[in-house]
């Protein structure tokens, strides 16, 4: 007597035609899936399995016999394209497709004398019993995964970046500083193309880097004993005059750096590499020839949307995303974090046998204020460091809240870093201060006292809070909010949350942050090193995250930084 169970497969990510096909249809008949009435873009249909009945063909061509059941691969067909399930268990098969997979249990047959018709099947709630995914290794990792998104990049085109509906934001060459300053302030922005009116096209990009030269040298002025500069004489000096007077200095404008909508997406990643940028402007009109017309700011963030948007309902088929980040050689890690006991193990030896590991320093392998000089010295990793199994590992250059914060923008450019993990004492993180923070002294005028005073890291940070603090009542340990992705709580809901959002351990339960305060205020994006690249890859891609600060779970001490970029040139190049 044969036995099949009734198993209903689901399709919820829309489409307008869906096909179910798999090995108990010999991956040659299809399926149609009929529409779930009240729920669009959700497709259903109820297949009758065997659980067991059929003989062994393999992984690729038919179910596979278990003990006790029957292991079924399948996919669907979407208007034509072959998808699968992200969100069911799935598996790679030696061609390297993707497959989703079912384990049928096989069914004793019932003792009790035959009842109805249809007695004898098995409910819905027993045939959807799988066992944990079966993710295999394969060993053309990770030139498999680096392949599709080469082809992927190669095969979209800069159009794709542009969006429907959008506002670009340009600056006149003209504009006095101050009132640049307020525009990206207002606009939420950190850079903006800038146009020349007698020229008619745009010519460079004003960025954050450039208000911090302008302020660095305001204060240096005012140090040595000139007057601070009012408003009405700050509007005197417009953006066309900071950058002669920056080529007098002998820090000439960059040179514009711009892509066209027909370039592929390889050649804007090509592009923004090349000029050691993150982001520019997307050109219209005839190539070679001037422009004024700005259609979208290309950026790597923009790029890896449009990669994880393509990829959404198959995932798997890049199987790199699933490896945990600190299994990678990605970011910069500070020397004294680790990467499980047996990995550490064997990265130590690997250094030890190379003679370049990395050096370790008090307070976690974090570079403060009066390890500047070592760091400039040494680059971007600041102090002693090295590479270890393919990982940056160098002492990371991170501030106090008690810190000054004419020190703080000297380290941003002296290190060439784009953001400074602000910590305590003990290394644990507090807060971040970005490049992009510095539009944040517009509030009140705030850049103003800057000529003149020693405002700190904390107090410049509280500008950037719903209700900032008045600068003189600022604790020099104030801190911001972390923001701990969905998938780090949902991964592991045991952690408390004075662990993930509050602060320093030890801290009152009472000033710790729920999910809902952190993910709607937090300004610190965080991620930890079990972490997969795919939870790294679609925080990265939000807009307005730029990096990840790295952080052991229970104590909140800074392990390493993970950037866009670094991502990007491990996906990209």
């Amino acid at each position: 007597m044969s036995f099949f169970v009734p198993t209903r497969f689901v399709w919820r990510f829309g489409g307008r035609q869906v096909h179910l096909c798999g090995s108990f249809t010999r991956w040659v008949e299809t399926i149609p899936m009929a529409s779930v009435d009240g729920t669009p873009g959700v497709f259903a249909v109820v297949v009758h399995l065997p659980p067991g009945a059929l003989a062994l063909r393999g992984a690729v061509l038919g179910p596979v016999q278990a003990l006790g059941g029957c292991y079924h691969q399948y996919k669907f067909i979407v208007d034509g394209k072959w998808m699968h399930d992200e969100t069911a268990p799935y598996m790679p098969d030696p061609l390297g497709n993707v497959n989703n997979w079912l384990f049928v249990r096989k069914i004793d047959p019932p003792a009790a004398a035959p009842g109805p018709p249809g007695e004898g099947d098995v409910d819905m709630a027993a045939a959807d019993s799988v066992v944990a995914p079966i993710i295999l290794h394969n060993e053309r990792e990770p030139d498999l995964t680096k392949k599709k998104v080469s082809d992927f990049l190669h095969a979209h085109s800069a159009y794709e970046l542009i969006p429907e509906s959008g506002k670009v934001v340009l600056l006149d060459l003209d504009l006095p500083i101050r009132q640049a300053f307020h525009a990206l302030h207002e606009q939420g922005i950190a850079s903006a193309p800038l146009y020349d009116s007698a020229y008619g096209a745009v010519v460079g990009v004003i960025s954050a880097s450039d208000f911090i030269h302008t302020l660095r040298r305001l204060r240096h002025a005012v140090s040595s004993g000139s007057n601070p500069l009012s408003e009405a004489e700050m509007d005197a000096h417009t953006i066309r005059s900071m950058r002669e007077e920056g080529l007098g200095e002998g820090r000439p404008p960059k040179p514009l750096v711009f892509v066209r909508p027909g370039d592929s997406l390889a050649a804007v990643v090509r592009t923004l590499f090349a000029a050691r940028c993150s982001s520019a402007p997307i050109l219209g009109g005839a190539p070679g020839q001037p422009s004024g017309c700005v259609l979208h700011i290309a950026t790597l963030s923009g790029v890896l949307t449009c990669l994880m948007r393509h990829f959404r309902a198959s995932l798997a088929s890049l199987p790199l995303l699933a490896q945990p980040l600190g299994a990678l050689p990605l970011g910069t890690w500070a020397p004294d974090s680790q990467f499980g006991p047996a990995a550490a193990a064997a990265e130590a030896a690997a250094a030890a046998a190379a003679g370049d590991a990395g050096g370790g320093m008090a307070n976690g392998g974090l570079v403060g204020q009066k390890d500047r000089a070592a760091a400039a010295a040494a680059g971007k990793g600041g102090g002693e460091g090295g590479v270890v199994a393919g990982r940056t590992v160098a002492p990371l250059h991170a501030v106090t809240p008690g810190m000054p914060l004419t020190s703080a923008l000297g380290m941003l450019l002296d290190a060439g870093v784009s953001a400074l993990p602000v910590v305590d004492e003990g290394g644990v993180l507090q807060d971040i201060y970005a490049r992009a923070d510095i539009t944040k002294l517009c509030k009140g005028n705030a850049y103003n006292r800057l000529q003149w005073e020693d405002v700190t890291v904390g107090q410049a940070l509280s500008l950037s809070s719903a209700n900032p603090a008045a600068w003189s009542q600022a604790s020099a340990g104030s801190g911001g909010h972390l923001l701990v992705p969905d998938y780090a709580v949902q991964a592991n809901p045991h952690l408390a949350d004075s662990q993930l959002r509050g602060g320093a351990p030890g801290a009152a339960a009472g000033a710790s942050f729920s999910a809902s305060q952190s993910l709607a205020g937090g300004r610190v994006a965080v991620a930890f090193r079990d972490d997969p690249l795919r939870a790294v890859v679609e925080r990265l891609a939000a807009p307005g995250v730029r990096r990840l600060v790295v952080v052991d779970r229970a104590t909140r001490r800074v392990q390493g930084l993970v950037s866009l970029s670094d991502v990007a040139a491990y996906l990209f190049l």
